[in-house]
């Protein structure tokens, strides 16, 4: 049977991230929204738990100060078991595809191998995504970046940064900007429509891809998935 130990001990911390961040505090930097930042991991889930029973709250948040009181009671991504996530998004949506306000989005996805990931990139690319998101500076419209997630796995490390639009434009925009907040200015972002994820019936399915300075234009075409990708480089 599996240690449930590493689940118990984001559980604690989420926990006390909750109460710190719902505490009085003597000063208040507003934020443009409010904030909720969760944790799941399937892994320790008992067989049979739906996704979203599995979802942990581990606090809301509204000003830059409560913001922090809730994440510096958070383990770092570095420190959270395999399979672990943690989710940050607008209060009043989930970190799930089917969401209304995420049903017409997609997200980009940013991948690091576990080598580089553990020299403390995913840490702080992390932090610096989370603070480009609550402090919305990825968009000019202030409202499509819904949140971001990063998930812990193997070999592999990913952040991803959820639009609720799919337009090219806005999309193309956003993507750039958060690849200049992150200083990786050499890596590809593929960029992932939520409706093609989990449509029933084989449908196309869009991934858009930064790179460098070129317009964009479909790259290849994967008959077998019935997928084309697109490709800023």
């Amino acid at each position: 049977m599996a240690d449930p130990a590493p689940d118990s001990a984001v559980a604690t911390s989420a926990q006390s991230a909750a109460a710190a961040a719902d505490s009085s505090v003597t000063t208040h930097t507003p934020l443009h929204c409010r904030w909720t930042l969760w944790y799941d991991n399937p892994r320790f889930a008992p067989a049979g738990t739906l996704w979203k029973d599995n979802l942990k709250r581990c606090g809301s948040f509204q000003s830059v100060e409560a913001f922090w009181r809730c994440y510096n009671n958070l383990k770092p991504p570095s420190q959270l078991s395999l399979n672990s996530n943690y989710h940050i998004f607008r209060e009043g949506i989930l970190p799930t595809w089917e969401d209304p306000t995420n049903i017409d989005g997609g997200k980009f996805v940013y991948t690091m191998q576990k080598k580089i990931s553990k020299t403390g990139v995913c840490d702080e690319s992390w932090m610096f995504t989370v603070l480009a998101v609550i402090g919305e500076t990825l968009d000019l419209d202030g409202d499509q970046v819904v949140g971001a997630v990063v998930s812990i796995r193997k070999s592999q490390d990913r952040i991803a940064l959820w639009i609720k639009s799919s337009d090219k434009h806005i999309c193309r925009n956003i993507g750039l900007r958060w690849k200049k907040a992150l200083d990786i200015h050499k890596v590809n972002l593929k960029f992932q429509v939520h409706r093609d994820v989990f449509s029933v019936r084989l449908r196309e399915d869009e991934w858009y891809c930064l790179a460098r300075q070129v317009p964009w234009r479909h790259y290849a075409t994967i008959r077998s998935k019935q997928a084309f990708q697109v490709i800023l480089y």
